[in-house]
C-alpha cells in the first residue's frame, strides 16, 4: 500500500539526514523545480556548507509553509489553517500523489508539526510520522551558527518547535546520536528500522548516506 512519510523535528536535529535516507530507499521526496538550467533538481536550495548532501526538502512545500507560518520560523499561531490554506495544502498533496505514481512519497519541513492534523486529512494514503530527536543544546548551537542569530533567539525558536513536537505521537523516533553515530553498526540499525517502516530492503546508497561526518556540535 502506498504511504506518505512525514519527517519532522526541531531545526538542526537530523531531519535532512533522515529524509535523504528515505530518498535513497526509493521514497519520492519532492516535486520538480521548474528551472531550465537544472531540470532534474527538486531539492529546495540544493546542498550547502551546513547540509553538504542536500536538504531533501520540497520547494513548493517550503513556499506553502512559509505562507502559513513565515519563512524564517518566527511566526506561529495556534489558529487552524484558513480555507484558502487548506485548499493550497490539498492541491500540494494531489500534486505529490500524481508525481510519485505508485511509489511512497514523503515530505520534510519542521513547520509541518503545526498543521499535522490538516496534512493527514488532506492525504488519501496512510501517513507515517517520523520524528528526529537531538539534544536541545546541540540544536540551538547549530541553528545559531547557521542562521547567525543570537543564541537567545535561536533557543526561542528551537524550543517553540520542541514544545509543539512533544504533543506528537510518532510512528518512529530517530535519535540524531544514532543516525549520525561514529559506530557504523548503529547507523545501519537506523537504516534497517526505516526499511521496516517503508517495507523495503536496504540499499547501499541509503547505508552510505548515513554519514557520521555530517555531525556538528557534539555534546
Amino acid at each position: 500500500m502506498k504511504r506518505v512519510f512525514l519527517v519532522i523535528g526541531t531545526p538542526r536535529s537530523g531531519t535532512s539526514l533522515v529524509a535523504g535516507i528515505l530518498h535513497n530507499l526509493g521514497v519520492h521526496m519532492g516535486l520538480r523545480i521548474p528551472d531550465p538550467k537544472e531540470p532534474d533538481r527538486w531539492d529546495f536550495g540544493g546542498a550547502n556548507e551546513w547540509n553538504p548532501k542536500g536538504f531533501f526538502q520540497c520547494g513548493p512545500l517550503v513556499n506553502l509553509m512559509a505562507g502559513c507560518y513565515g519563512d524564517d520560523f518566527s511566526e506561529h499561531t495556534n489558529d487552524p489553517l484558513t480555507d484558502e490554506q487548506r485548499i493550497a495544502l490539498r492541491r500540494y498533496v494531489l500534486r505529490r500523489e500524481s508525481e510519485s505514481g505508485d511509489s511512497h512519497w514523503g515530505a520534510k519541513d519542521p513547520r509541518l508539526v503545526f498543521c499535522l492534523d490538516e496534512f493527514k486529512e488532506s492525504c488519501d494514503s496512510p501517513v507515517m510520522v517520523i520524528v528526529t530527536e537531538r539534544s536541545l543544546s546541540q540544536s540551538i548551537d547549530s541553528w545559531a551558527a547557521r542562521s547567525e542569530q543570537t543564541r537567545e533567539e535561536s533557543e526561542r525558536k528551537i524550543r517553540m518547535f520542541a514544545d509543539a513536537i512533544s504533543g506528537v505521537t510518532p510512528d518512529m523516533t530517530i535519535r540524531f546520536d544514532d543516525v549520525a553515530s561514529p559506530d557504523v553498526a548503529v547507523r545501519e540499525s537506523v537504516v534497517n528500522d526505516l526499511c521496516e517502516l517503508v517495507q523495503c530492503k536496504p540499499t547501499m546508497a541509503a547505508l552510505e548516506f548515513a554519514d557520521h561526518e555530517l555531525r556538528r556540535f557534539h555534546a
